[in-house]
C-alpha cells in the first residue's frame, strides 16, 4: 500500500499461505469468512467481490474506513485509485455472505487487514463508531494517528483545502 499500485497476491491452495490467511481470517471472525475477488469498484468505499464457491457477486462497503463530507476531491480520486488497484486480486470478506450486501472487513491472501491498511497509509479516516473489540479499536486508532502524523493522503490534502 505504499503507492496507488498496490497489489494482493493468491496463495496457492493448500500452501502454507494459503492456511496462514485463511487461519488469520478464521481467528478474526470465527465463521463467517469467504473468499473471492475484487471485480468491480463501485464508488471510494464499495466493492463488488465474486464469491469464489457460489460466484456470487456481493458488494462489499469496507468496513471502518470514511471519507468525510466535504473532503478534498484528490482524496476521493487516490481512494478510488487504490480500491481500482485491488481488481482481480482474491481477498478473504469477513461477513455473512447470505446477503448481496455486507459491511466486512477484507483480508489479503497473507491474512492482512487491508481496511486497516487503507486507514494506515492515509486513504481514508477511520468511522470509530463501528469498531467494538479493545485490540480492534487500539490498532485502528493507532493507524489513524500514523496517518495523521505522516500528513498522508487525507490527512495531506485537508491542510490544502
Amino acid at each position: 500500500f505504499g503507492s496507488a499500485n498496490a497489489q494482493a497476491s493468491s496463495p496457492f491452495i493448500f500452501s502454507p499461505t494459503w492456511f496462514k490467511s485463511l487461519y488469520q481470517a478464521y481467528s478474526e471472525n470465527k465463521d463467517n469468512v469467504w473468499r473471492g475477488k475484487i471485480i468491480n469498484v463501485i464508488d471510494p468505499t464499495t466493492i463488488v467481490v465474486k464469491d469464489e464457491l457460489t460466484g456470487k457477486n456481493i458488494t462489499v462497503v469496507l468496513l471502518h474506513v470514511y471519507l468525510p463530507k466535504g473532503i478534498h476531491k484528490q482524496s476521493i480520486d487516490l481512494a478510488t485509485s487504490v480500491l481500482s488497484g485491488l481488481i482481480n486480486q482474491q481477498v478473504y470478506v469477513l461477513a455473512d455472505k447470505e446477503n448481496d450486501k455486507v459491511y466486512a472487513k477484507i483480508l489479503d491472501a497473507n491474512g492482512k487487514d487491508l481496511n486497516l491498511e487503507l486507514i494506515k497509509n492515509g486513504y481514508y479516516d477511520l468511522n470509530t463508531t463501528t469498531l467494538l473489540w479493545k485490540k480492534e479499536k487500539a490498532d485502528y486508532l493507532s493507524a489513524v494517528s500514523l496517518a495523521q502524523h505522516s500528513k498522508s493522503g487525507v490527512w495531506y490534502y485537508s491542510k490544502r483545502n
